[in-house]
């Protein structure tokens, strides 16, 4: 799997050259963009794969600790005691909402610290090689230009498709937008540990959507962010 992610990352970086190329020589603008996107799925597949693997490799070793000696009747009774007088947990919808962050926030993920540059709402979004327009005439682009900073003592990758995003409940996948916006680049690539990538991320949203919502899934360890930004359509406009 770590070939496999490897091999698609680059794949990556030549799809967007080539898909380049195409936008200058306006031929096969298509075929590079798709395969760029191709590349971006398995890359993150693979990554997924061999997270998942980690975790079971841990998971196994810590199976294999020494079983805590058994408890004494005073003891068992002690800590049933001590369960009585411990407050009870917050109902999950409260968890979430103390996991909910805004625009202004910080979300920090398993390898990166996220935080929201720039929000647009728009039907027309200018990149630096064009103008981009919805594929459905009933729907809007959502532009987040996202910065993340890398809190790791290595190298890790970002990638748009790791975001785990939802509008009003339903899930939602990045559109593929090359060029830059405002300065910012397409979010994916490797970033050095404590340095940071400015990236931009659309989504394509119906007209009268009222709630976004996404957490970040790192390509390195496949884990989701237990925090989430939260942005209202209000909020924008």
């Amino acid at each position: 799997m770590e070939i496999l992610a490897v091999v698609s990352f680059l794949g990556i970086w030549v799809s967007l050259a080539l898909l380049v190329i195409s936008l200058i020589k306006k031929k096969n603008r298509k075929k590079w963009a798709s395969t760029m996107g191709i590349c971006i799925v398995v890359f993150l597949f693979a990554a997924t794969i061999h997270g998942m693997e980690l975790n079971k490799v841990d998971s196994t070793d810590s199976s294999d600790s020494d079983t805590p000696p058994a408890q004494s009747a005073h003891e068992i009774e002690d800590q049933s005691q001590q369960a009585d007088t411990e407050p009870v947990e917050e109902p999950e919808d409260e968890q979430n909402q103390g996991n909910a962050i805004g625009i202004d926030g910080t979300v920090s993920a398993d390898c990166f610290d996220l935080s929201i540059v720039d929000v647009k709402w728009t039907t027309a979004l200018e990149t630096s090689l064009g103008t981009i327009t919805p594929d459905d005439a009933e729907k809007g682009l959502l532009c987040i230009i996202f910065s993340a900073k890398n809190t790791t003592d290595s190298v890790q990758n970002v990638a748009s498709i790791g975001f785990n995003a939802y509008a009003d409940g339903k899930k939602v996948i990045p559109k593929v937008v090359v060029g830059g916006i405002d300065d910012a680049v397409v979010f994916v690539g490797a970033v050095s540990p404590g340095m940071e990538i400015v990236g931009h991320v659309v989504w394509e949203l119906p007209l009268d959507w009222e709630e976004f919502q996404t957490s970040y899934i790192d390509a390195g360890t496949a884990v989701d962010s237990k925090q989430h930004f939260v942005i209202k359509k209000s909020d924008i406009e």
